[in-house]
């Protein structure tokens, strides 16, 4: 499954390593106002990834969510 986040400030990096360290997604996406700052972090947490359930962590802009859906509900674990 891939996961989009907004944000990479306070809540969405505590966001993405809940996501990380819950193996729930394959691949996720850091996507913010200053890419730069999402690149850092993104990156941050890959290198932590290492001993974590395998994902694909990069950052991104709004286009690489094409394929993703809104949905207000969690998926069904």
């Amino acid at each position: 499954m891939k996961v989009g986040i907004v944000g990479a400030g306070q809540v969405g990096t505590v966001c993405l390593l809940s996501v990380v360290m819950r193996g729930s997604a394959s691949e996720i996406v850091l996507i913010n106002r200053d890419q730069k700052k999402a690149r850092g972090v993104a990156t941050d947490v890959r290198y932590g990834t290492a001993l974590l359930p395998r994902v694909h962590v990069h950052d991104g802009e709004y286009a690489d969510l094409a394929p993703a859906a809104l949905s207000g509900d969690a998926p069904a674990s």
